[in-house]
């Protein structure tokens, strides 16, 4: 899923257009019915809002657009609750480092995917990994479960650990991305060709304009030539150019590419006019 939010226009479409329009914009308005304690109470979080990051990296709206992409994307993340002097900050935490990747088979009746449960079953720590620039995963702390928030869109009564909302599309969306790709070569294929001379003995005439002094590893001169714009060509005789004709992509390919584009739709619960068609909504 990451490598096709990275790598693939349409699924990237879907996570910014759901994030923006989930968390594209947040306030807040106090209603305690003093106006002096609403104002201070806006100011503070209005300030708040814009230096919550512990890592001084994002504001509010930032890190909930960007929990929502990952939520969609990945499955789940996290937000580590953290005390910063006087301040309450928050720390994200992406999914893969919820639980170490490298360390599923640890996973036991009270450990599920760096999630570690208490005899009834219920989230008592989350395990949090520190994942070094060379990819690995080191250091892992247990926060208590106080302290974590854990977001992710359960699909199952059980599920301690959320699964990406593409998980049902991948195949699909990797089948039109590789569908895409090599109709891409096919018409650039196409595109390099301008047209097949048809000779009787199926090679190029060494005096012919179009021969040139190049030889194959038969010895024989090369039959694929260049042709410069406004150039008259004269053929030997039983020779004739054909121009070479491609009708890629046809309307069958386009039908296919929206049926394909509608299942990821379904698969991350949007319609197809909201993510690829705005005609089609209206």
């Amino acid at each position: 899923a990451r490598d096709l939010a990275d790598n693939f226009p349409p699924v990237r479409s879907l996570l910014l257009k759901f994030a923006t329009y989930v968390a594209g914009r947040l306030s807040y308005q106090a209603r305690t019915g003093d106006r002096e304690i609403d104002a201070a109470v806006e100011r503070y979080w209005q300030r708040w809002c814009s230096d919550c990051d512990f890592l001084r990296r994002h504001d509010f709206v930032t890190m909930l657009q960007l929990a929502v992409q990952s939520v969609l994307r990945d499955g789940d993340c996290g937000f580590i609750i953290v005390r910063d002097g006087d301040e309450l900050r928050l720390q994200a935490v992406e999914s893969d480092r919820i639980g170490s990747p490298y360390n599923r088979l640890i996973d036991s009746d009270d450990y599920i995917g760096g999630v570690v449960l208490d005899e009834f079953g219920r989230p008592k720590e989350y395990e949090v990994y520190v994942r070094t620039i060379n990819n690995q995963y080191v250091s892992p702390t247990r926060i208590p479960a106080a302290e974590f928030l854990h977001l992710f869109d359960p699909t199952r009564l059980d599920e301690y650990r959320g699964r990406s909302a593409f998980a049902t599309a991948l195949n699909a969306a990797r089948d039109l991305q590789e569908a895409l790709k090599a109709e891409v070569q096919a018409i650039k294929f196409a595109s390099y060709q301008t047209g097949v001379i048809v000779s009787e003995n199926g090679g190029a005439d060494a005096a012919d304009y179009f021969a040139t002094s190049d030889q194959n590893s038969f010895n024989q001169t090369d039959k694929l030539q260049s042709v410069d714009p406004g150039t008259l060509n004269y053929l030997s005789p039983g020779e004739k150019v054909e121009m070479f004709t491609s009708d890629r992509p046809g309307g069958a390919f386009a039908e296919f590419v929206r049926l394909v584009q509608s299942h990821i739709c379904m698969s991350v619960g949007l319609p197809y006019g909201f993510a690829f068609d705005a005609d089609k909504s209206g």
